[in-house]
């Protein structure tokens, strides 16, 4: 499996971003980042997280416990103690797919600050 610091490496040149752009995104500092990348230093929660939303993947994925970039945490969809019919859940899946396409764009916009 792939270390913390390759993995974080791979997803953003994955994205075409500079270590500058992605600090930026993120709120760290240039510097901070080559650390993670380099292995030297690693991030608290909060910006582990922050990573994972970013690059819409887990936690694990980043940290190197998984190498399915596609591995998604399963989401249980209930309302009220009732199951949700799947016509609600395909359009829950519909909203989140097009609220994580303008999260996407929102950092993109935030980069060209």
């Amino acid at each position: 499996m792939m270390s913390f610091g390759k993995r974080l490496r791979s997803l953003r040149i994955n994205k075409k971003l500079s270590q500058e752009e992605l600090a930026k995104t993120l709120g760290l500092n240039r510097s901070t980042l080559a650390r993670y990348e380099l292995e030297n230093t690693q991030p608290d929660y909060e910006t582990l997280t922050k990573m994972a939303d970013f690059f819409q993947v887990t936690t694990d994925y980043i940290l190197g416990r998984v190498d399915d970039e596609t591995t998604q945490l399963s989401i249980s969809f209930s309302h009220g103690g009732e199951e949700l019919t799947e016509d609600e859940k395909a359009h829950l899946e519909q909203e989140l797919k097009k609220y994580r396409e303008l999260k996407e764009r929102f950092f993109h916009e935030k980069l060209r600050e």
